[in-house]
């Protein structure tokens, strides 16, 4: 026969303590049990209103009218195209991310960029 681990019996126990731990926690705290929040949040998200309320909202950015207020109808020459890209490229090499120049360099996080 195996030797029984107690260790191991140790280990499920305090997992079923925080699992018990959390759910008091989440009923306390938002006044019933997870399934029945998700099932209120899933029921709201699908609702009539919330429905209408995302085609509307799809409907106007996809399909809007152009305004002559609105300053993104207008046509830009292709001089005004690239004096963008080039202003919002040198301002991305100038601030590439800490995260990733301590990840993988200086040299190799510029070369990345530029790619």
């Amino acid at each position: 026969t195996l030797p029984v681990n107690q260790d191991d019996d140790d280990d499920v126990n305090e997992f079923e303590d925080d699992e018990r731990t959390l759910m008091a926690f989440v009923q306390l705290t938002f006044g019933g049990t997870i399934n029945r929040q998700l099932r209120d949040i899933v029921t709201w998200i699908t609702a009539e209103d919330m429905l209408l309320y995302y085609l509307q909202t799809f409907r106007e950015i996809f399909f809007k009218k152009p305004d002559a207020t609105n300053p993104s109808t207008t046509i830009r020459t292709e001089e005004e195209r690239l004096k963008t890209r080039g202003l919002a490229e040198k301002k991305f090499m100038d601030n590439i991310p800490d995260v990733i120049v301590n990840l993988f360099g200086q040299h190799n996080s510029k070369l990345g960029a530029e790619q």
